[in-house]
């Protein structure tokens, strides 16, 4: 048991009594390790047993949370690490509740201009357009308390799932350049990169497990981000080439998006979707989507 101090409290509320410590602290396996930590069902409500995840106390006093399975039938929380350290089970603080249904329309904008450059001026960034920026992660500024990330799920979803869903370990990084506009004030260029990742946790019978999910794009059609067209009609911007990590290449890509103002600045609300597969008892595939509303600021 860890006996030099309280747990730190940096990822959420740790559980009596599950703190324990793990030595050599650092070291970096080669192999994930399986941990498994006794937690009493008892001391959790059900909102808490969905947000129970491990967590790792790192070489600099940083928290790592690794997401695993909770059996609430014989009181085991179970998941793999690859770094060794202070462990304990944790009441995860940065966990997006799921809403259910379909999420409010977006409906669109004018975008900000750039302001005039002189000639011989510095460019007002890469591309000298309208740069919109997100960034959250678990270690750093949190997805659910910076507001950046508001997440749905569908019908076909909490028919599997339930309608308590919440989405943990959650990390965005988002940079899109708008450049090129027109007599109008419209942007006709593109360049960026938007990366969703996080742990769909859900209980399933006496389980609550975690489900990968992941979505990301980057203009063009190759590994790096290049300059693509872009056409905006009312509430949807079309963006002429994507690809995503996997390889993915998407032509003329339709993103529901908004643009509201915040303060002196503005800020751009994109819709992104990502389906999850459920086999059916017949052999048939249902598809579920979870939709999210990511907020990116100028």
């Amino acid at each position: 048991p860890l006996t030099s101090g309280p747990y730190p409290a940096d990822a959420g509320t740790p559980v009596p009594g599950t703190a324990f410590d793990v030595q050599p602290v650092g070291t970096v396996l080669a192999q994930a390790a399986t941990v498994e930590l006794a937690v009493p069902p008892e001391i959790l409500d059900a909102a808490e047993a969905l947000r129970l995840v491990l967590a790792v106390e790192l070489l600099d006093g940083t928290v790592r949370t690794f997401d695993g399975a909770y059996d609430v039938t014989n009181g085991v929380l179970r998941a793999d690490i690859d770094v060794l350290g202070p462990i304990a089970a944790v009441i995860a603080a940065d966990a997006l509740p799921v809403d259910t249904g379909e999420p409010p329309a977006l409906e669109g904008g004018t975008f900000p201009q750039p302001p005039v450059v002189p000639v011989d001026g510095p460019l007002l960034s890469s591309y000298g357009g309208v740069e919109f920026t997100a960034s959250c992660a678990p270690e750093m500024r949190r997805c659910f308390s910076s507001g950046l990330l508001r997440v749905w799920a569908d019908d076909v979803v909490t028919s599997r799932f339930g309608d308590q869903l919440y989405l943990l370990s959650t990390t965005v990084e988002a940079n899109l350049d708008f450049f090129d506009f027109d007599l109008n004030g419209v942007p006709t260029s593109l360049v960026g990169t938007v990366s969703i990742s996080g742990a769909l946790r859900a209980r399933l019978n006496r389980v609550v497990a975690s489900y990968d999910l992941d979505d990301d794009f980057t203009t063009g059609t190759g590994g790096s981000a290049v300059p693509t067209t872009i056409q905006i009609t009312d509430e949807l911007m079309v963006v002429g080439e994507t690809a995503t990590s996997d390889g993915e290449v998407e032509f003329n890509e339709e993103i529901e998006f908004g643009i509201n103002g915040v303060g002196t600045s503005e800020m751009l609300i994109i819709r992104i979707e990502a389906d999850l597969d459920f086999k059916n008892a017949d052999g048939t595939t249902s598809v579920g989507r979870v939709i999210a509303h990511l907020r990116l600021r100028r």
